[in-house]
């Protein structure tokens, strides 16, 4: 069986019955408020009545899955978020994530910032 843990707590919310994948899972009426399932296989899933209220779905896979009824306010998700045909995530109370940057900060330079710089000797 697979646990499927709180994003914070770390508890288990829910057992699901396969052994290696959420795909095809029946969740009907699952307590999975706040669940993390990050990257989680859930094509063709059973969610119907399920509580997803502020579950992490970034990166999840929901094509085909059944979310009729499925509580969604405030669940997370990204752009690597698959949802089934015409499902509006938004319409449903998700909020989306952006996806980090590849920015990355520089470290500062030395000194104060108003120090000479040395003439190159141009010979």
């Amino acid at each position: 069986m697979i646990p499927i843990r709180h994003r914070e707590t770390g508890r288990v919310l829910w057992h699901a019955g396969s052994t290696t994948s959420l795909f095809r899972a029946f969740l009907t009426r699952a307590q999975l408020r706040g669940a993390d399932l990050r990257d989680a296989d859930l094509r063709e899933a059973w969610l119907y009545d399920a509580d997803l209220r502020d579950a992490d779905l970034c990166g999840a896979d929901l094509r085909d899955a059944h979310l009729d009824r499925a509580a969604l306010q405030g669940a997370l998700y990204d752009a690597t978020t698959h949802w089934p045909h015409g499902f509006m995530p938004r319409w449903h109370g998700c909020r989306e994530v952006p996806l980090p940057s590849e920015v990355a900060p520089a470290e500062a330079p030395s000194g104060r910032g108003d120090e000479l710089v040395p003439e190159r000797d141009t010979q």
